[in-house]
């Protein structure tokens, strides 16, 4: 099975979404990105890479649907510990259609995300965007705003 993301991500594989280097997150900002499934999938495991030290704190991933209504997440997720994998199971199945994967921190750690941003602007909203907000993860995604910076990787493997 694959997800399609927006042009501007990669995939591969079990589909895990690449990028390129350290990054320091915004705490309480809530980075989103859109992607489509075309064909009936199950979704086992939700994830996001530390990479070199920063601040400690904790972080949320969750899945959201076309009408931005949260229907996975995996909380209590420690930033603390440098080139781990910050995750956690889930178990669901997902339509054909649009969804999200959003991530927030309470703090401003490292991750690994795509450091290569700022050389474009992602000019869509409807397709990846961050919104201010605070932890943990809001029930509902609110307006986005237009992102030209640095993207941390959300992972999502079937």
């Amino acid at each position: 099975m694959k997800i399609y993301p927006p042009p501007t991500r990669q995939v591969y594989g079990n589909p895990v979404i690449g990028g390129t280097g350290n990054i320091a997150v915004t705490a309480n900002r809530l980075y989103c990105f859109a992607f489509m499934v075309h064909e009936p999938l199950n979704l086992a495991w939700l994830c996001a890479r530390v990479g070199s030290a920063g601040a400690a704190g904790l972080a949320e991933i969750g899945i959201y649907d076309s009408a931005r209504n949260k229907i996975a997440e995996v909380t209590g997720l420690d930033t603390t510990t440098a080139y781990v994998t910050l995750g956690g199971a889930i178990d669901i199945d997902l339509a054909p259609g649009q969804y999200w994967l959003a991530l927030v921190c309470n703090a401003t750690p490292m991750l690994i995300g795509d450091n290569t941003a700022t050389s474009f602007t992602l000019n869509d909203a409807d397709t990846y965007g961050y919104a201010a907000g605070s932890y943990p993860l809001p029930a509902t995604l609110p307006a986005l705003s237009v992102s030209t910076g640095d993207i941390p990787i959300i992972m999502a493997r079937a």
